[in-house]
């Protein structure tokens, strides 16, 4: 056996050894221990100081540094802190996030309900990021014509996105009636509150209705915020629109037949 590998078997037992030593007592505190004593009355002796003052002045420079560590990591994390969901923020709702507004099955589905026919209108909303989305929701303000005075209404809560996935939230729906049903007589919104017989702020008027969509969490605040157009055209299909979009394509129709919210 050359040297090297005698000098690595005899660590290497050693070490095994100091293992099953450290299940009896703890022999590193006590050696640490005693070299600090050594340490300290070899300084006081070539000081010519007191062991005592050497003991004192030890133990007031580790508090010293112990304070001034307990300081400084609350003053760093408070730092980094604002950093961190800043980038993130930057990173996920201005870009990544978004809502889209769509024609067309996913975003309008048309289904039976009883002897009627009701479609209902969805947004999708993409999370294209490596981070999850929890607690967030979408909600609806700036609601014109108010329902029954709620400008703001809450279309969903608890949202939970995984990364790089993607979700359809309903909207609203409204019955486009059959030869055996007649139309609705109310655009539903999608909200959790329960629409109630003859209004509430579950049901809207049939006639344009303006508002915004803004899906945001209470973690990293507002992700997206879209103007929306919904109405019932003269043929009883509901729609919703983009209004940044229409205005580009100057459709301005149901506005320009209806006239603006009041």
């Amino acid at each position: 056996m050359s040297g090297f590998w005698r000098w690595y078997d005899r660590a290497a037992r050693a070490d095994f050894a100091g293992t099953l030593l450290g299940y009896v007592f703890d022999w590193k505190g006590w050696i640490t221990g005693t070299l600090g004593s050594v340490v300290t009355f070899s300084w006081a002796a070539i000081d010519g100081r007191s062991p005592l003052d050497v003991w004192v002045l030890t133990v007031v420079v580790m508090a010293a540094l112990t304070a001034g560590v307990n300081f400084l990591i609350p003053i760093i994390e408070k730092i980094k802190g604002p950093r961190t969901d800043h980038a993130f923020l930057t990173n996920v709702s201005t870009r990544n996030v978004k809502i889209f507004i769509g024609v067309g099955s996913p975003f309008e589905i048309v289904q039976p309900s009883g002897v009627n026919r009701t479609r209902a209108v969805s947004v999708k909303i993409e999370n294209n990021t490596d981070d999850e989305i929890s607690d967030a929701r979408l909600e609806i303000v700036s609601l014109d014509p108010p329902a029954n005075g709620h400008e703001k209404l809450l279309l969903k809560g608890e949202i939970k996105l995984s990364p790089r996935k993607h979700l359809f939230i309903p909207v609203a729906d409204y019955n486009e009636g059959t030869s055996q049903a007649r139309v609705g007589t109310w655009i539903r919104l999608a909200i959790p509150i329960a629409p109630a017989y003859g209004g509430g702020p579950g049901n809207l008027p049939v006639k344009p209705h303006t508002f915004h969509l803004k899906f945001s969490s209470s973690e990293y605040g507002l992700f997206d915020e879209v103007a929306c157009l919904l109405f019932v055209d003269s043929n009883h299909i509901l729609h919703l629109k983009d209004r940044a979009v229409s205005t580009k394509l100057n459709d301005v129709s149901p506005l320009a037949r209806f006239g603006t919210p009041n």
